[in-house]
């Protein structure tokens, strides 16, 4: 009777112990993971927000006298990711790369910025940025503003011809060439109330040749008691609409020239078209 007992008591006891070792083997286990080992955890003492320091560029306030720029830049963690873009456009796509040339910029002020995120998505609220202008052009000089166009099929977009450091301007033959294959004009328009061109008389002759790919633009002072025209700015905007995919270029035609009132012409010195990438 006894031994019946104490066999009885074993197999409970050991139907205890598989029982118990049973639920162990499903219990979900607690996590020992420190926060404080984790430096992308917002909960370490020790977290650094995700930051990108510009360490290569511009100096920030400067004046290039290049159109082309290169920045490097430098994350505070190993892990970050970045982003950058150049006067307020869309961001770039989130990638690893810590530098970018940007090129054919225009003759004005630019603000370049750079952010970092991390794996944990956190992102730098803050942009890191540098500004800084451009004066590539030696006049006088004829030049596209935009320098280079990224545009999409059958969209419009608009260039304006610009005049740089001319004096005694009195008249102007501006000719504009362009593929039509990839690009029509739909309109253009003389500045009148631009910096150059307000308040001035003027004589306008034009055409619009869409099968040869051609802009001519006269513009002439009506008399001499008007100023002459003196200065940097623009004085005619063209809009265009792409017509296909591919690379095209807007170049000014060696027929172009500026002259005096008393015809003697004005050299030009710089003649810098608009590169156009249509997607």
């Amino acid at each position: 009777m006894k031994r019946r007992i104490t066999i009885s008591l074993l197999l409970f006891l050991m139907a205890v112990l598989l029982l118990s070792t049973s639920c162990d083997i499903f219990k979900t286990p607690v996590s020992n993971e420190n926060p404080d080992d984790n430096p992308l955890d917002p909960d370490n003492p020790n977290y650094e927000a995700p930051l990108a320091a510009i360490v290569e560029g511009p100096e920030d306030g400067s004046t290039i006298t290049t159109d082309v720029a290169t920045f490097r830049w430098s994350g505070n963690n190993d892990d970050c990711q970045f982003s950058y873009r150049l006067n307020n456009e869309s961001w770039s796509s989130w990638s690893l790369n810590t530098s970018v040339t940007l090129d054919y910029l225009d003759e004005v002020s630019h603000l370049f910025q750079v952010i970092a995120k991390y794996p944990t998505d956190s992102v730098q609220h803050i942009p890191s940025e540098g500004s800084f202008t451009v004066d590539a052009i030696e006049g006088p000089a004829l030049w596209l503003c935009h320098k280079k166009v990224e545009t999409t099929v059958n969209d419009l977009f608009s260039v304006k011809v610009m005049l740089d450091d001319v004096t005694d301007l009195a008249m102007m033959s501006i000719v504009l060439n362009f593929d039509p294959t990839y690009l029509q004009i739909q309109e253009h328009e003389i500045l009148k109330n631009g910096v150059l061109l307000i308040g001035k008389d003027l004589i306008q002759v034009d055409q619009i040749d869409n099968n040869e790919g051609q802009l001519t633009v006269y513009l002439a002072l009506v008399s001499e008691a008007q100023e002459a025209i003196n200065g940097s700015g623009p004085v005619i905007n063209v809009a265009f609409e792409t017509q296909s995919r591919g690379s095209s270029e807007i170049r000014f035609d060696e027929k172009c020239y500026l002259r005096e009132y008393d015809n003697a012409e004005i050299s030009i010195n710089t003649r810098s078209g608009s590169q156009v990438r249509i997607e």
